[in-house]
Parts: C-alpha cells; structure tokens; sequence
C-alpha cells in the first residue's frame, strides 16, 4: 500500500536550555565543548554546572576580552546517519544527560519536547540530517579567581567546596562560538524484517557531503511511495521558513552557510574547569568526568528503558507483523509499567543526586527484563 509521507512536526528554532558534549573525543577533564540551544544566563566568563548545564555566577577574574571577527568559519559539514537508540538521538539533539532523564519536566526545551515523544524502537528506521556552519566567537583570558572565591576554597571546610560549586559551577565559559545548525530526524516505518533490511540497504549508512544532501532526498523520497515517512526539523541561526519535506532538508542543509551569515547565533561554550585557574593540588576540585559520572550513567539506565518500552509498544500497536499470541499484549503492557516506573525511580534518584552535589546509590539500579519477543514476520 502507497502511503504519502506524512511530516509529524517542524520547529524554527530551538529555545531554552539543553546541553550535551559534543563527542567523546572531547572528553577532556579540564576542557569541553558544550552544544548550546539557548544564550539566557550565559555569558563569557559566567560560571558552568556540568551536573545540570545550567549557568552559574562569574567567579573569575577576566583580564581581556579577544575579538576574533578576521577569522572566517572554522567549519561547515554536512552528514546524515543512521541512529539505534534514544541516548544517540538525545545527543544527536543536544540534550543533556540531567535534562534527558526528567524529559519535558527539566526543560521546556523544543528538542526535549520532541524527543520525548518520539518512539525510538529497534523496530522502525530513524536517521538524523545535521547540517553546521561553525566560526570563532569572542574569547577570553582569565587572570584568576576572585578574591572572594580564592578565600572560600583555601578554608578547607567542604560545606564550602560546595558553597563555591554552587555559586561558580565547575568551570567558566572561555568562548562561545557562533554560526548555525540545522537538524532533521527522519522515522520511516516498515512492515517486515525483510523490508526493513532492503529500506536500510537502499538508503545506506551516511553521506558526509553537501552534496549528498540531494541523494539522501532522493533516498527517503523513494522510501515515502511505499511507506510512512515522518520528519522533524529544527534550526538555529539563520532566517526564513523551517524545511518540512525531504527536498526542503536537502535544500536547508546546502544553504546552510547562505542563511547564517546575516544571522548568526551563538551555538556552543567552551568550558574550562577551575582545575586550570587555581594552583593548589590539594584543593578537591572535581574533574569534569568524575562530576558527571553519576548523572551520565542515570540518563544511560533511563534511555535503555525507554528504548525497551518502545519496542513493547509497536508490537502492540501492529500485532500482524509478529508471530505471537494475542495474550502476550497483557505481559507487553505490564512490562510499560515496570519500565515507566523505573524511569521515574531514575528521575528521583537524578534529583538527590543534584541535590547531593553529585553523590548519589546507583549500583542498586537495574533496567527490568524484557519478556521474550515474539519474532518480526
């Protein structure tokens, strides 16, 4: 059966918070780059939660602000991609590890809003377009820490290690670069195992050029004649109408260098950790990784629930496409349950973990097993 695609929703731009390492490459304990989706509260020099991407209060001393306004983009790519599961698809987003937990709660971010409500099961065939324009923001050098905060660090008590973390945060924004993005996921549902491998096949792994962006079009185009094809979009920086068909993100995503250079935004900070202002070793600062160890993990648990509920759903909602009994939707059902509520038990623990500075019980966090799986015809 021809099904026309059918687009699920489109967003101009995305406001509010939601951060997320941009790649583990970048795992740096005392230097990261962080995605960003909004400007409110940040600022160079402003301090930086790595718990919760959330700004925090200017602690250093800034000795120059650097313009760098001689140096063209540092980077303009295209690629699109295959994604398995909802931990790719929140990074994918931007969406930090604490705001991906609570999901809609945390953040009233759009990319948060949609993601929420995308069913990610291994069952379907999820890409994400990304297209990025990136160039050298203001910077700046910093002298040291203020007096005031060098003071409260040096008295040892550690109720005012965490008086300082929550003043400062554990780091302060360096530079924010500027330029802008343009994201799109695509879900194209399939009816078989068989039809799924063939889609998948046909449409390929990634293409990493801007001209690629017209064969992945024709890709998913073809893929719409014979099946539902749904597409979300969203970008920062840059001007005009928000593209909802797949020729529209082919276009979107070469244009892209076009339509950011009259509007720019301001997409990400980098953050460097006071471990790289203050010269005491004895001093308990945390490393950038030893900070978000907890929440990290809490977002991973809470992801691979939710991937797990998705897959228990569409065997609900298309019963044909499985061999099974019709009593396996009562054990299906029951399985959402126990993985929604873990998925609230999680968001909990994330808030005593916040609330605990970063020391919080997880060893006794374990996904519930999944019920066997009737195979895919």
């Amino acid at each position: 059966m021809i099904r026309k695609m059918s687009i699920a929703a489109a967003a101009a731009i995305l406001p509010n918070l939601a951060i997320v390492p941009i790649t583990a490459a970048q795992e740096d304990e005392i230097f990261q780059i962080y995605d960003l989706d909004s400007t409110t509260g940040f600022d160079l020099g402003q301090g930086f939660d790595v718990l919760t991407g959330a700004p925090r209060g200017r602690c250093v001393e800034v000795q120059e602000t650097v313009n760098h306004d001689e140096l063209g983009p540092g980077s303009v790519s295209f690629r699109s991609y295959r994604i398995e599961n909802s931990q790719q698809l929140d990074k994918a987003l931007g969406i930090s590890a604490s705001a991906s937990i609570k999901m809609g709660i945390a953040s009233a971010s759009t990319s948060i809003s949609y993601s929420s409500t995308l069913s990610l099961s291994s069952y379907t065939l999820n890409y994400v377009v990304e297209s990025s324009v990136r160039r050298k923001g203001k910077s700046i050098r910093v002298q040291d820490l203020q007096e005031r905060y060098k003071k409260l660090l040096a008295s040892g008590n550690p109720d005012a290690y965490r008086r300082f973390r929550a003043i400062c945060g554990d780091g302060y924004i360096s530079e924010m670069p500027v330029g802008g993005d343009f994201k799109a996921v695509i879900q194209i549902a399939t009816n078989s195992q068989k039809e799924a491998e063939t889609i998948g096949a046909s449409i390929g792994g990634s293409y990493a050029a801007f001209s690629g962006a017209a064969s992945f079009s024709n890709a998913i185009k073809k893929a719409s004649e014979t099946n539902e094809v749904r597409i979300w979009s969203f970008r920062r920086g840059g001007e005009g109408p928000v593209s909802i068909t797949a020729d529209d993100i082919a276009s979107s995503a070469a244009n892209l260098p076009v339509a950011v250079k009259e509007a720019p935004s301001p997409l990400q900070v980098a953050v460097v950790n006071y471990l790289g202002v203050v010269d005491d070793p004895m001093l308990p600062l945390a490393t950038f990784t030893e900070r978000a160890a907890k929440i990290r993990l809490l977002a991973s648990l809470s992801a691979k629930a939710r991937d797990q509920m998705a897959d228990a759903q569409y065997i609900i909602d298309h019963p044909s496409q499985f061999f099974g009994q019709p009593a396996d939707v009562f054990d299906l059902a029951a399985e959402q349950q126990a993985l929604a509520n873990f998925r609230q038990l999680v968001s909990a623990r994330a808030d005593e973990c916040i609330k605990a500075d970063g020391q919080c019980v997880t060893d006794d966090l374990l996904v519930p097993l999944p019920i066997a799986r009737p195979a895919r015809r």
